[in-house]
């Protein structure tokens, strides 16, 4: 049978500072998916004269999530 003391030492104890590199590459990628976004949305918006809909300004929101929760854990990992 499997030793069940360890699994939660394995799947929840601190990562080593390795993983800063990770949270850097996401922090870069998710600020260039963001700015690739706005410049999307705001073409969009000049085509369409204005009339583009809600959706799209909505669609920037989860990728600026994503590129301040990436910058918060690299954040955490270096100090």
């Amino acid at each position: 049978m499997i030793q069940m003391n360890g699994i939660p030492d394995v799947l929840f104890s601190p990562l080593s500072k390795d993983y800063c590199l990770y949270f850097y590459i996401m922090t870069v990628f998710s600020f260039v998916i963001f700015f690739l976004t706005a410049i999307m949305v705001i073409s969009r918006y000049v085509a369409t004269k204005g009339k583009s809909g809600m959706g799209d300004v909505l669609s920037v929101v989860p990728i600026l999530i994503s590129y301040f929760h990436s910058r918060l854990l690299y954040s955490i990992c270096i100090n």
